[in-house]
């Protein structure tokens, strides 16, 4: 919308933003269908505005579904906490887990997986609950089970 305060007429006989200079009004051909010769445009001031206010729209609707995947993947709350980043030493099998997901286009692709195996609080469950996290990061959908709830 035009602000009157934020517009001069210029030289051309159309209503200038005063911030960028671009002209806020475009003539229309001669052979317009309605006759109206005189149209509004978008200076570069409201199209910026414009896609840095879409930007964060598509960024909070993506935030809202990784929410929503995050929820739907764990059984347990204590899961989503269990990242890379949180991760305070780097064992071969989180170098190997973050590999995974860094590649993970060509793992999908390929049809590739990971099996993790060892005793009882060996950090199964952490290193896949990392995987998890970093995948449902870049918004694809993961669902974290265990034998025990198969």
């Amino acid at each position: 919308m035009m602000e009157k305060e934020n517009t001069f007429i210029g030289k051309d006989d159309l209503i200038h933003c005063s911030v960028c200079k671009e002209p806020k009004q475009a003539w229309l051909p001669e052979n317009d269908l309605l006759g109206v010769r005189l149209r509004y445009r978008q200076c570069a001031c409201e199209r910026d505005a414009n896609a840095i206010e879409k930007a964060e729209q598509e960024e909070k609707e993506r935030r809202v579904q990784i929410a929503k995947n995050r929820q739907n993947c764990f059984d347990e709350a204590t899961m989503k906490n269990k990242t890379f980043a949180n991760t305070e030493e780097m064992t071969p099998a989180i170098c190997k887990a973050k590999k995974y997901v860094d590649n993970w286009d060509e793992m999908k692709q390929q049809s590739k997986g990971l099996l993790f195996w060892g005793p009882l609080g060996t950090g199964k469950t952490y290193v896949a609950a990392c995987i998890a996290n970093a995948l449902l990061e870049r918004n694809v959908t993961v669902k974290m089970t265990n034998f025990n709830t198969i």
